[in-house]
């Protein structure tokens, strides 16, 4: 009788001991598990807070130029911007246009863009190539969206975008 009590005190003994183990091994996995995946999310945040951090410093403004169809864009801040992308908007047709993408301009200057050439504005897609026409006559209105440069990342600041209306 001695011998069967010894032998169920080792099975509950060695069952715990299998149970603390698999508990142990089992919190190891998840913690790992999630440090990857949260560690994964912060690197691909890091560059989103970074550049909504560096676009609160962009400050543009735009103006009419002394010519028909031109237009001056200011920029008021210390932040290089490193280029810009335009919408055009035309009888409710949205156009992106990125033919100014690598006109820089530095802090306190500024740049005329000139969307009438000859009663007609070329767009281009990001290889430079023409994509089409639009019409002088036809803009309702502009978009300009500033770009920086962050870490040799291109950054768009969307939240710092400036429309001018044709009037």
């Amino acid at each position: 009788m001695k011998m069967s009590r010894n032998k169920k005190g080792i099975s509950v003994l060695v069952s715990t001991v299998l149970l603390i183990v698999f508990v142990v091994s089992l919190g190891l996995l998840v913690a790992s598990w999630s440090s990857r995946i949260v560690g994964s999310g912060i690197e691909k945040s890091k560059s989103k807070i970074g550049s909504s951090l560096e676009c609160s410093e962009v400050n543009i403004r735009l103006e009419g130029g002394t010519g028909e169809g031109e237009l001056i864009v200011k920029n008021n801040g210390e932040t290089e911007i490193a280029g810009f992308i335009s919408r055009i908007i035309e009888n409710n047709n949205a156009y992106v246009d990125y033919k100014n993408i690598n006109n820089k301009i530095r802090g306190y200057n500024a740049i005329i863009f000139d969307y009438s050439e000859d009663g007609k504005y070329q767009y281009q897609n990001q290889q430079g190539e023409i994509l089409g026409e639009i019409d002088y006559a036809d803009i309702g209105f502009i978009e300009i969206i500033p770009r920086i440069e962050l870490d040799d990342v291109l950054v768009d600041c969307e939240m710092k975008k400036i429309k001018w209306e044709k009037v």
